[in-house]
């Protein structure tokens, strides 16, 4: 399994070293943050996007519903005008006397102007009779003068039902007008009798604007806009009025909110989020946000920013620290390597020091230790070698001195010559092992120093990242105690919420006893005749009052059912979030584990480590064999020195051995000089 990891990542072999460490630095550094900032990016992108859309959502639908209100406001005026005495009593007032009838417009405009004097944002209201005269209150003089402004507002209302009818119109250059006018039927006559007339009201547009949609901020380059089903802007933060609206994909949607429970629209439409409302059930209106996704995002791209600055900050400091560090490494090791060079050239004169406490040092003096025992070794074979050499030297002016003992010390020679062999023999081996011995040890250093590193590196990297892990396991438990804390006050809202609405059951129960009991006030009013008129006005006020306070909880009721839906989706979608929370934490967990394990996985390198140290070990055999070949080597020279005394005592009877002893004199003198220029090579 080794074998095959180590030849899995050979490649990384073929760099240099320092080109590793500072590669590896970069990726420890920047992968974890990359990761960080897109995962943080992502997080924060969907949760501004979604705070955004439920902001959106919710100002929309309040101004909507704002918006509407004021619209009933107008129209319940209309539906007052409808029921008035005043008005019911100017039908067929062509047929009445002058004198009566311009009593009966007096009353009308009297009746005009206490029920507009509450009214903002008003042109002018007025009745528009069958025949087409005017019973106006106008703001502005002589408006409703205009013919051709009377003939649109009359045939705009006099063919329809009886409800009222909303329109836009330009009265001048600079006047424009929301107009709603509703056909007034006699009382208790069909709708397809003859009508009283047409009752209008012209609301200034920009008036009207400034109050509903003007001040609304909904972002830069955003606007706001109140269309017509048909497309038509009736009033808009920028000014635009009585044109076509320019998002004809937005248009051909509208009809979708007739089906929709939230009466909320959003759409993604050419770079912008566009969320409209139906301002009523009958009215063809819509209220329309338009904001783009420059505003939206900015505060995404702001924070996509800052986090591009930061990885390249930490980019540019892990370079930093990655090259000081793998300088530090790479440098003494390219410097060791030149003087391992030069030593192999036969420069056994270099001397390394290095005063650091790492392994890298512990190499360098490690070498420099055995460079010096094998200069003294060379040492040690150049004096031999010298000493055989003037021994040689000695022997041959010996032999040419005692030519007549040659035969008597011709055995002697040959006992000599083969002790020389095997000295020569024993001399090799011992080369050859103490070459064995600079290659083991070479290798030793090197696999110390590699294992040494990774294992310091590894293990340090493993507990930094379990106690990271620690932390991240921490927060994820904190993380679940405040979403069951979330969901304990969700379930609180939703009974509150239900306690409310049992509050406005009981109070739309009161205003309902209420409106009965005015009901039966002006009953006995009426009884009364004369005398009971004060109290009928009064009954007709508590009347009133009670409706209103009966459609003020309805609304408030509609209000909380959806408070209550949204409550109970926001429930749903936190015990989701707990599920994932707690998945997280099972992986940390897990995750925790792992680095445990790489810990524990320590324990096999350290087994690597006790094979180098049996590497050492036979080295140091080797080095043994060694010494015990040069004993070898001196056994035979003391040999040779004791068969020269025996020579020297039996010259006289060596005489036919003189020439060979010449020979093997002159051979041995040979082999000194190749043994002297074999180890001149070394530079000692």
């Amino acid at each position: 399994m080794k074998f095959n990891f180590l030849k899995t990542t050979s490649f990384l072999r073929n760099t240099k070293i320092q080109t590793r460490l500072i590669s590896g630095f970069l990726l420890l550094s920047i992968i974890p943050l990359l990761l960080t900032g897109l995962i943080s990016f992502n997080s924060s992108s969907r949760a501004i996007a979604e705070k955004i859309d439920i902001s959106n959502r919710q100002l929309i639908g309040q101004l909507g519903l704002n918006i509407q209100n004021l619209l009933t406001e107008y129209e319940k005026v209309s539906m007052e005008m409808q029921m008035s005495d005043e008005v019911q009593n100017v039908n067929f007032l062509e047929n009445l006397e002058a004198l009566e009838q311009n009593v009966r417009k007096n009353a009308l405009q009297a009746l005009f102007r206490k029920k507009t004097s509450s009214m903002k944002y008003l042109w002018g209201t007025g009745l528009i009779l069958f025949n087409k005269t005017v019973i106006a209150y106008d703001t502005v003089p002589g408006l409703s003068q205009n013919s051709e402004l009377i003939d649109y507002l009359y045939d705009s209302a006099i063919e329809t039902n009886g409800l009222p009818i909303w329109d836009i119109k330009k009265l001048s250059e600079n006047q424009n007008a929301l107009v709603m006018t509703r056909k007034i039927i006699p009382e208790g006559s069909a709708a397809t009798g003859r009508p009283i007339g047409v009752y209008y009201i012209l609301i200034r547009e920009p008036n009207f604007s400034e109050a509903t949609i003007k001040n609304i901020n909904l972002g830069t380059g955003s606007n706001l806009s109140i269309i017509t089903g048909q497309g038509m802007v009736v009033s808009s933060t920028d000014g635009t009025f009585n044109t076509q609206y320019n998002n004809a994909q937005l248009i051909s949607s509208l009809p979708e909110l007739s089906d929709s429970k939230e009466n909320i629209l959003v759409k993604s439409i050419d770079k912008s989020l566009v969320t409209a409302s139906k301002l009523g059930k009958t009215l063809d209106w819509y209220l329309v946000g338009d904001i783009p996704y420059s505003y939206l995002n900015k505060e995404s791209t702001g924070i996509l920013t800052q986090i591009i600055m930061l990885t390249v900050g930490c980019l540019a400091l892990a370079l930093l620290f990655s090259v000081i560090i793998a300088k530090g490494v790479s440098d003494p090791l390219k410097k060791l390597t030149r003087s391992m060079k030069d030593a192999s050239d036969g420069n056994l004169t270099v001397n390394l020091t290095d005063k650091n406490k790492d392994e890298i040092a512990q190499l360098i003096n490690d070498f420099s230790s055995m460079l010096a025992k094998i200069r003294s070794l060379v040492g040690t074979v150049q004096q031999s070698g010298q000493a055989v050499l003037s021994c040689a030297t000695e022997i041959t002016a010996l032999s040419d001195r005692s030519y007549e003992f040659s035969e008597q010390i011709s055995s002697t020679i040959q006992e000599i010559a083969k002790g020389a062999g095997e000295q020569a023999t024993d001399i090799s081996d011992g080369m050859q092992y103490m070459n064995k011995l600079s290659q083991d040890i070479q290798k030793v250093s090197s696999d110390t120093g590699n294992v040494m590193t990774v294992v310091r590196d590894t293990k340090e990297l493993s507990e930094n990242t379990l106690s990271l892990v620690t932390a991240l396991e921490e927060k994820a438990m904190s993380t679940r105690t405040v979403n069951e804390k979330v969901v304990s006050d969700m379930n609180s809202l939703n009974t509150k919420m239900k306690e409310i609405q049992n509050i406005i059951s009981v109070i739309v129960s009161i205003a309902e006893q209420t409106n009965l009991l005015s009901l039966n006030a002006s009953i006995e009013a009426a009884r009364a005749g004369k005398a009971g008129l004060g109290f009928a006005v009064v009954a007709e006020e508590i009347r009133k009052l009670a409706d209103k306070t009966r459609e003020a909880p309805m609304v408030i009721a509609n209000i909380i059912t959806e408070i209550l839906k949204d409550a109970e989706t926001t429930t749903e979608a936190t015990n989701n979030a707990s599920v994932i929370i707690n998945e997280q934490i099972q992986a940390v967990q897990e995750t925790s584990d792992a680095f445990k394990t790489i810990l524990s996985a320590m324990d096999g390198i350290s087994e690597q480590i006790n094979n180098m140290e049996v590497s050492v070990n036979e080295i140091t055999s080797t080095e043994k064999k060694t010494l015990r070949i040069f004993e070898s080597v001196s056994s035979v020279s003391q040999q040779a020195a004791a068969t020269s005394q025996e020579v020297a005592s039996a010259t006289g009877e060596q005489i036919q051995g003189a020439e060979e002893l010449n020979k093997y004199a002159k051979d041995l003198e040979k082999m000194a000089e190749q043994l002297q220029k074999a180890i001149s090579q070394f530079k000692l």
